[in-house]
This record gives structure tokens, sequence and C-alpha cells, in this order.
């Protein structure tokens, strides 16, 4: 087993300057140009920043930079994100009793520049001692905080490889994130016949009992399979209140662990809405969106297993988890990459209390550097 000298000292100043450049999501471009020249001036072969964000009326987008290496075997990824959840001011890092916080009265900005600074010092790591590398892939993913648009909109055919690690799950070094829900969103419109309540109310088709029926038909909660289904909102409104509505719409949300069982869980919901519209004598509408993908490392892949046995070798045991959210590499399992979501130290994100391990962050490095160099 080769032992890394990881440059601590290098990866925390260089984390604390990262930090302090403000890239709250969609106001990204700032650390996005930092680390384009950043990447340049550290020898890559290519830096590609795509802008994306820009497209939907944002600023920042996806860095990715190759670095050509001079060994046998696949090329991979290393990936961790650029923006950071809202706060207001400057982030003022400050080290004490082994950890990096900042100075009270911001989050750190850990999630994710630790993930950042421990990709590249790993790779500074290997090249200072001379050792051989593989081709190396750093993508440093656009908006993960909040719709996670880099990933969505990333052209994946500058991305040839098999393998990523993204550096974005909280606690220490041992966790190993192989699985998400994915989440399906459902609009259901109820239509029916409005009609005055005087008037004409025996000419109605009236939406909202259409939808209260099917409210009480839908299961709601977490299942023995861990799929939830959730119905979390209505709208019914008409301009006075003497009309009974003949359209209304229901918001409903399926999370399940593969797309086949979404599918099903998500004709189900539809299914029992139709049948509460047809008994009023009305009908449905129904939009979906497949708006995460799941998150699913298959353990038998030697990527898996390799990180396990990295992680014992660095004296760490890993333990695998579901993640209760969701992050980029539910996108990138939807592409047909390997993926797995590993911690490297940061706790209490998206606080002021946030903070990062130093020995945690070395730990990651040192893991990331094995992946560069072993086969």
């Amino acid at each position: 087993m080769i032992n890394f000298n990881i440059n601590t000292d290098r990866m925390i100043n260089h984390f604390c300057d990262m930090v302090r450049i403000k890239s709250v999501t969609f106001e990204e471009n700032n650390m996005a140009e930092y680390l384009v020249k950043y990447l340049t001036e550290m020898g890559a072969d290519e830096v590609y920043y795509d802008k994306c964000l820009y497209s939907i009326g944002k600023e920042g987008g996806n860095v990715l930079a190759y670095f050509k290496g001079n060994m046998e075997g696949e090329p991979i990824c290393l990936n961790a994100h650029i923006d950071t959840v809202f706060h207001e001011g400057n982030v003022e890092p400050v080290i004490r009793d082994g950890y990096v916080y900042s100075a009270g009265d911001t989050i750190l900005g850990a999630d994710d520049k630790a993930g950042i600074a421990s990709i590249i010092e790993a790779y500074k790591s290997v090249k200072d001692a001379g050792l051989p590398i593989k081709d190396v892939y750093m993508y440093f993913t656009a908006n993960e905080e909040k719709g996670m648009y880099g990933a969505k909109l990333f052209d994946y055919s500058k991305l040839p490889c098999k393998e990523i690690i993204s550096v974005d799950a909280a606690g220490d070094p041992g966790v190993i994130a192989a699985a998400g829900r994915g989440s399906n969103n459902i609009e259901i419109t109820f239509k029916g016949k409005q009609a005055h309540i005087i008037r004409n109310p025996e000419e109605a088709v009236s939406a909202l009992k259409m939808m209260a029926e099917a409210i009480a038909n839908i299961p709601v909660g977490k299942f023995e399979d861990e799929t939830t289904i959730n119905v979390h909102g209505v709208n019914a409104s008409v301009d006075m209140a003497s009309f009974i509505p003949g359209e209304a719409t229901l918001l409903a949300n399926v999370r399940a662990f593969d797309i086949p069982k979404t599918e099903k869980m998500t004709n189900d919901v539809i299914d029992i809405c139709k049948a509460a519209a047809e008994k009023f004598g009305g009908d449905i509408e129904v939009k979906t969106e497949l708006t995460l993908p799941p998150l699913w490392l298959d353990k038998s892949t030697k990527l898996y297993s390799r990180m396990m046995q990295y992680y014992r070798d660095l004296g760490v045991e890993p333990w695998d988890f579901t993640l209760p959210g969701a992050g980029d590499g539910n996108h990138f399992c939807y592409k047909g990459y390997d993926c797995i979501i590993i911690a490297c130290g940061m706790t209490k994100v998206h606080t002021f209390e946030e903070q990062v391990g130093i020995k945690q962050l070395e730990t990651t490095a040192n893991l990331m550097a094995r992946f560069m160099t072993e086969n």
C-alpha cells in the first residue's frame, strides 16, 4: 500500500481561500471563474466552463477539468459542487482545535468546498510524489443545493468514464451514500362543471368532491419497500363563493429507489384519481415530471468493493447508508455512471455552526489519491 504525503497545510489554506469567495446558489460565477483559473494553472490539459446557469437567467455553471495520466486503466472522475446555501455577508474561516469553523455569523461553506479542496490536494500530492496516475476528471457542478440544474444541463459526452466519486456527504470519512430515492411530481386537474349554488346547482359536477374522494383513497406515507407517497397541495379557487368549482388541482409526490417502482406508484395514484373523477361524472388531466432520478449503486461493482478496501487500508471502518435527501450523484447514476457519495468530515452543514475536521479532510484526500493511482 502506498503512503501519500498529503500537504495538509496547503489544503486547509486553499479551503479557506475558497470559502471566502461567495458562491450562493444561482450566484456562482465568481467561484467558477476562480476554479477555471486555478485548474488551468495546475496544468490541466483541458478546462471546460459551460456557463449553463445563464440559460435559466442565473450566474454560473459547471467546471470540468481533465488531467491526462501516465498509467493504464479507465479514467476516473472526482466530483464536488461549487454552490453553497444562501447566506448574508462574507465567510471568515477560523481554525480551532483541529477544525475549521466560520467566525459565527455565516455558514462555513464546507458543503461543498471541503470536497473541492480534498480533491485538488489529492491530485497535487500524487503529482508531488511523482507517482503514476490515471486520467483524472475533476467535475465541479453548479447549483446542487437548489434544483441541481448543473447536473441536469451538463453535456455528459464530455465525461467519458465509468466511475464517479462525489465528495458531498455530511459526516466522518467512512460514510458511503450508495442509495437515495428518486422523486416524481404529479399534478392532477379534476375536470367537472361549474355551476351557481342557487341558480343551477343541479347542473354542477363538483371538482372538489372528486378530489376529496381521491385524497381519501390515496395511501400516504412510507411503505415497507421504503417507497413514499405524499399529497402536498390542492387548488380549487373560483371567483365567488356562490359557485361550485368545476376544476380543482391536486399535487402529489412519489419517491422510490428505482424508476419502475416510481412509475408504478405514480400510475396507482393516477388510477385512483381517475376512478374518483368518473364516479362523479368528471375527468382528469395529468402532468408528471421525474424531478429527481434515484441513486442506486450495485454493491457488486468494483467501485464499491475498492472504496471499502481503501477505507480499511486507512484504518477507517466504512459503512453505507441511504440518503434522506439527494445529490448530484442521483443524476450521475441515471446517466449510467457508477457513483457513490462519500463524506469528508463536514458536519452541521447549512448552519452557522458548520465545521470540518482537518484530520478527516486529510483522510479523504488520502482516499482519493489511492483512487487515482491504484488499479
